[in-house]
């Protein structure tokens, strides 16, 4: 198996380091953000990283790097974010409160543009453009 930079986000403490890297990353994309989740939550957490999204999505959009895809009939349930094929973020972590303060969440966080990159093809395969 080949050798690859990753780092676990487990626990109570260490939900803040991954909002804290996730809304760093939304912020920083500089082609594209790929969002897999499918609960949020009316809470501040979730209301913080929406409008980060937004905000990015009309910035990449003004440079022509906009699209929105769905999936067929089902979705995943992994929760994933990926961010200009550099990081992908896998974990059990749902954008509220629970998991911030309460849950025992587990994630990763995975640096290897290879690994990321077949994630994001995995994905591109299965989307389909919005008319």
């Amino acid at each position: 198996m080949k050798n690859f930079s990753f780092d676990l986000i487990m626990g109570f403490d260490d939900a803040s380091l991954f909002y804290d890297a996730l809304l760093e990353d939304i912020r920083a994309a500089e082609k594209y953000i790929f969002m897999e989740y499918y609960v949020f939550r009316e809470d501040t957490i979730s209301t913080t990283i929406l409008e980060s999204l937004l905000r990015s999505a009309w910035r990449l959009a003004k440079k022509g790097y906009f699209k929105l895809i769905i999936h067929p009939s089902r979705f995943h349930h992994e929760k994933a974010v990926s961010v200009d094929g550099q990081y992908l973020m896998v974990s059990s972590y749902i954008l509220d409160f629970l998991s911030f303060k309460l849950n025992h969440e587990l994630g990763v966080l995975i640096a290897d543009p290879v690994v990321v990159g077949e994630f994001d093809r995995h994905y591109d395969e299965q989307a389909q453009p919005t008319s």
